[in-house]
């Protein structure tokens, strides 16, 4: 029995802009937008009962007749006027266009100024891109690789997907699932500015091969990936249990069936990524004939042509994250559930911060180390 574990480290690198959402909203109850020291647009995170104790006693009264009222324009201009930096919680920059639909709609009601908040973890307030994301994007890349392999050998695949899963990876509960050996932390990146925006996403559409953009009013905090000119990048710490997986059938379990490893896991999604990626650019933008968002987009498929190119390193690609696309969270076509024919949607959602235009949640892993019982190794990264 191979009763080693196997531990890799992990470099997560952002491509494009990437949003782990929370259901949360930020309004101009707890944010402000001001010019930094630099000039530049920039969004303050406030937690108002904590800016209280920033004022003096004739703004504390001030602010208390003003919340009386129940008038919340003037209560916005309250709290943008008095607010100083030093009293956010974090502070990250803002594309020109929302920076100047703040200004132009502070003292309007009409207009909410609502912006998506993204996962941070805890009080460090830093962005995060949780294991489980990562881990849910490897294993739709191997279980479509796993279906494959099945169909090619005749079997027909189920019409519901917790059974394709279990016909593919060979398991009959929970228990007996290999994912069980599979761990991933989570991923935390510092919260500096260079890791992290606000931006506007706006509806890409394709229809007869023409394109078109529907404008709405949709603002997000993002991680800013490498393409947005960021420089976010995080560590994570994969283990690959093989005491579990080797571990023989005892009484009602039947043993963990699939055996895992890295060089499989990068491969199975090197392969399901690089071709829904090559699929969607030529599907949504091969006519585009905007020059700046075609430039992008070439410069993300020559990012993502480099992911694996290197035969003494293993690397791969992954998507992760809110408007991800249908098609990179779900098994390929023909056996993408609920099984209809309808293919890809017309549309894309892509993030914009001033310049830069780009598909979210593309995202290039490296593994950096790999340690077999705590012990430093090269065997383990090419393990088969």
């Amino acid at each position: 029995m191979n009763s080693i574990k196997h531990r890799y480290i992990l470099k997560i690198t952002p491509l494009t802009a990437v949003h782990i959402g929370t259901g949360l909203e930020l309004t101009p109850f707890n944010y402000v937008i001001k010019l930094n020291k630099n000039r530049t647009p920039t969004l303050y995170r406030f937690i108002p009962g904590q800016v209280i104790s920033f004022l003096s006693s004739e703004q504390k009264k001030e602010l208390e007749k003003l919340s009386e009222s129940g008038n919340i324009l003037p209560l916005r201009k309250f709290l943008y006027n008095n607010f100083k930096a030093g009293m956010e919680i974090y502070s990250l920059p803002v594309s020109k266009d929302i920076a100047k639909s703040y200004v132009n709609n502070l003292q309007s009601e009409r207009n909410q100024l609502i912006i998506n908040e993204m996962y941070r973890k805890g009080d460090i307030y830093s962005p995060v891109i949780p294991g489980s994301s990562l881990k849910g994007a490897i294993r739709t890349a191997v279980l479509n690789k796993k279906v494959r392999e099945k169909t090619s050998r005749g079997y027909a695949v189920p019409k519901i997907n917790k059974e394709i899963q279990k016909q593919a990876l060979n398991y009959k509960d929970a228990k007996d699932d290999p994912f069980r050996a599979v761990s991933i932390s989570d991923c935390v990146i510092k919260k500096r500015s260079k890791n992290q925006i606000v931006s506007n996403l706006f509806i890409y559409k394709n229809t007869r091969g023409e394109n078109s953009r529907i404008e709405m009013q949709m603002t997000y905090e993002l991680i800013r990936g490498k393409l947005f000119n960021g420089s976010a990048i995080g560590g994570v710490e994969l283990l690959i249990d093989n005491p579990l997986i080797e571990f023989p059938p005892v009484g009602n379990w039947e043993g963990i069936k699939v055996k895992l490893n890295i060089k499989e896991i990068a491969d199975s999604c090197n392969k399901f990524y690089k071709d829904a990626f090559k699929e969607e650019f030529n599907k949504h933008y091969g006519s585009c004939n905007e020059f700046l968002l075609k430039n992008n987009l070439e410069m993300l498929e020559r990012e993502i042509d480099d992911i694996g190119s290197d035969s003494n390193k293993i690397s791969f690609l992954l998507r992760v994250g809110r408007f991800s696309q249908v098609e990179c969270v779900t098994l390929e076509e023909p056996y993408r559930s609920p099984f209809n024919k309808k293919g890809y949607g017309k549309t894309r959602t892509l993030a914009r911060y001033n310049d830069l235009e780009m598909p979210l949640g593309w995202v290039r892993v490296d593994v950096e180390k790999a340690y077999i019982n705590g012990k430093p190794t090269e065997r383990a990264v090419y393990h088969n």
